[in-house]
């Protein structure tokens, strides 16, 4: 006669067998897929092997014989505490705690292996020590709570099914049997296991340790309370330091402290600090216009220095502009928007560490999020936007505590706490050379300030198109609401740079330190119909960025004309500094110019330097721009093209002549020439 428990027991070991050896391949190996040859399996794709690995074990635990191996041990050793025999019954209050107990087990195990899974896993930066232990717990804690609940709930129903059907009551172990089975199955689905980690045998190791941490402290605790309830506090006082010492070098090994950078020793060269204002045109600076809202801070830095009249940014995306500034390439050739796994370009930041300057960066917009944009990997210590918040996100378990919260993400920091973060890093440094990066970003998305007049006459018209992220009450601000907003960032920013500039006077640092201001774009002020966004055309109010250079070895008080790029900032700097990168940027060394800019003036039919926009959203497709000198070329997908002049404002060339049909055409030459090298 067929035995089905045995049968039973049998497939179950076949399955763990089985699944052990891919759950091993997946962790060891750190891939989802198993190359035989010209054959290659992907594990995923069959199965998710801890799923299968769960599902087995739940069943060898369901066609178990009672009274035999660790179940029989783990009775009788219960019983010797004073707990309920094998042949004890169950009943709503045995079912209710021990579905509890069983259910906080397995959710703490799981919460805690979660959380490990989400710090282990590369992510750079890497969380606070604060941040990581607050993860920690509160994935320990939702874990506990889901489980509990979850557990609780099968086994009241298991008992109830039970009696309806068999008539009596089941026994204890029995129905504790069941309900380990059951959370046993549904044990990995909650779980992206199929992330991949940057060190899969590490997670294993403290999966692993984890289990048997939790395991131990929910074995033994029903026994540690019963003993300590007779006084004997030998096993409660033994087991609880051990699991004290076990999960601080836990947290310690997984977390650690914040990533600060080494000591650095002092050198000739001289600190570099680079502020880059996200959304502030350069138009907006009295530099170039008379009437416009006095920023002293900003037109001091550059009476102090060098100004290229005609910069020009590489991108409309922020995160492509960055990286261009960074690096010294065009968006194609960094390829920050679409990264190449394990592959970074060289950079600013990159070369200067590696002559012993201490860098970091302190940004301020959501958008250049450390882990997202991957330009945290150009940093030693790089500090975003990234909140517990974001953490909780990233786990699986512990999103549960954000969707409670429903506290929205915030998308800009102010600039005097990011500053404040960059006088703390700087504070810590050991005097040797650096360099920072600080972005400010708060003009991209001003913040409509109404007047009073505006308050007692009565709501005027709204803005005719307000930007897509404004929230329903600021689209009803009228455009001076929107425009007073914006400026009183541009001065946020301002007042922002004069803090920084007094804080390396007062450090002793400011002769030594040469400071940077740029933009990785403008925003639309009215161009095309567009408000306090790039739009999906190149208007040059978009395009024209400010880029000033003072410090040691710089000319006060220099012009430079021509047209200029983002592409420009590195070569210039380091040549500037008297270092030059192993690897050649495409941008040009414009640090000539700084040195002596009055007497070496500069070629304003200079150029040419190139532009494209965001992908639109409904052909996927970019305009591209060709600027030399005072002209414009504007490429649409579609091959036409639009040809401007820029005097003191854009003016579009309808009809050409002589000279001008020469120089559309050279200058459409030189776009397709850079568009086919791309």
């Amino acid at each position: 006669m067929i035995d089905p428990r045995r049968w039973g027991a049998r497939i179950a070991n076949l399955g763990l067998v089985v699944f052990g050896l891919a759950v091993v391949v997946l962790l060891g190996t750190g891939g989802t897929r198993v190359h035989l040859g010209p054959l290659g399996i992907s594990l995923f794709r069959l199965t998710n092997p801890l799923q299968g690995l769960f599902f087995f074990a739940a069943l060898r635990v369901l066609t178990a014989r009672p009274g035999a191996g660790l179940e029989s041990r783990l009775v009788r050793f219960y019983a010797r505490q004073g707990m309920a025999p094998r042949h004890a019954s169950a009943s709503v209050l045995s079912a209710l705690r021990s579905g509890i107990w069983l259910g906080a087990g397995f959710g703490t195990v799981l919460g805690l292996v979660d959380a490990l899974r989400v710090l282990t896993s590369g992510y750079h930066p890497g969380p606070s020590w604060l941040d990581g232990l607050a993860l920690l717990l509160l994935s320990v804690l939702a874990g506990w709570l889901l489980g509990a609940a979850l557990a609780a709930t099968f086994s009241l129903a298991a008992l109830g099914i039970a009696r309806l059907l068999l008539g009596g009551r089941p026994g204890r172990y029995a129905l504790g049997r069941w309900t380990v089975a059951f959370l046993l199955a549904l044990s990995p689905l909650p779980v992206d296991w199929s992330t991949g980690t940057a060190a899969p045998g590490r997670l294993l190791f403290l999966a692993a340790l984890s289990l048997l941490v939790a395991g131990g402290v929910f074995l033994l605790a029903p026994a540690v309370i019963l003993r300590a309830r007779r006084g004997s506090w030998g096993l409660a006082i033994g087991s609880g330091g051990a699991l004290a010492l076990t999960v601080g070098l836990l947290a310690t090994g997984a977390v650690g402290p914040a990533f600060r950078s080494g000591a650095q020793s002092p050198g000739t060269h001289p600190n570099l600090l680079l502020v880059s204002v996200s959304g502030l045109r350069a138009d907006v600076l009295s530099l170039h216009r008379s009437r416009a809202e006095p920023t002293p801070n900003f037109d001091a830095l550059a009476y102090r220095g060098v100004h290229f009249r005609a910069a020009q940014t590489t991108s409309t995306s922020a995160v492509a502009a960055a990286a261009s500034l960074l690096t010294g390439l065009y968006p194609a050739s960094h390829r920050q928007e679409e990264p190449v796994r394990g592959w970074r370009p060289p950079s600013l930041p990159g070369v200067l560490a590696s002559h012993g300057y201490a860098t970091a960066a302190f940004v301020s917009w959501r958008r250049f999020d450390g882990q997202r944009s991957g330009l945290a990997d150009y940093f030693q210590f790089y500090d975003d936007l990234t909140t517990l918040q974001d953490w909780l996100e990233r786990a699986t378990v512990a999103r549960v505590w954000v969707s409670v919260s429903h506290v929205p993400a915030r998308r800009i920091r102010p600039a005097r706490q990011t500053v404040e973060r960059f006088r703390r890093w700087l504070g810590r440094n050991s005097g040797g050379p650096w360099c920072a990066w600080v972005e400010l970003a708060g003009p991209v998305r001003p913040t409509p300030r109404p007047s009073e007049r505006q308050s007692r006459e009565g709501d005027p018209a709204p803005i005719p198109l307000p930007p897509r992220w404004a929230s329903p009450q600021q689209r009803q601000q009228p455009l001076n609401a929107w425009l007073r907003g914006y400026q009183e960032q541009v001065l946020e920013a301002d007042r922002a740079l004069g803090e920084m500039w007094e804080l390396l006077r007062v450090r002793g640092e400011l002769h030594r330190t040469v400071v940077v201001l740029v933009a990785e774009h403008g925003i639309c002020l009215g161009e095309g119909g567009v408000w306090f966004e790039v739009g999906a055309a190149l208007p040059e109010g978009v395009l024209h960025v400010p880029w000033i250079v003072a410090g040691p070895g710089v000319d006060p008080g220099g012009r430079v004309a021509g047209p200029a790029s983002l592409v420009d900032v590195t070569p210039t700097l380091l040549g500037l500094i008297g270092l030059a990168s192993e690897r050649g940027c495409e941008g040009e060394d414009l640090s000539r110019y700084l040195v002596d800019a009055r007497s070496i003036p500069r070629d304003p039919q200079s150029g040419p330097v190139f532009s494209e926009s965001v992908p639109s959203p409904v052909t996927g497709k970019r305009l591209y721009a060709a600027r030399f000198g005072p002209w414009k070329l504007v490429r649409h997908p579609d091959g036409t093209e639009r040809f401007y002049i820029i005097e003191e404002v854009e003016r579009e060339v309808l009809s050409f002549r002589g000279r001008q049909e020469r120089l559309r055409r050279q200058i459409s030459d030189m776009l397709g020439d850079w568009l086919a090298r791309r």
